[in-house]
């Protein structure tokens, strides 16, 4: 359903990028894992181009995003 979900509205071709982005994470927001073939050629990790940071740990990712949450709040 995950890739359905992402494929559909990306193959829409209206804001691809942000509208896959969406999809993807409001499935991810379901408490279901997403399937590998979404994750696994990603090897854990994102590159990013934060100063001082060249990759990032992807298990690592919702902790930090809800550090800076309650910094911010």
């Amino acid at each position: 359903m995950f890739g359905v979900a992402v494929g559909g509205v990306v193959v829409a071709g209206l804001g691809t990028d942000c509208n896959g982005a969406t999809v993807g994470g409001l499935g991810g927001l379901q408490g279901k894992p997403i399937p590998d073939a979404w994750t696994k050629p990603w090897n854990g990790g994102i590159a990013v181009t934060l100063a001082g940071l060249g990759e990032l740990d992807l298990e690592e990712l919702p902790d930090r995003t809800a550090a800076i949450a309650e910094r911010i709040a």
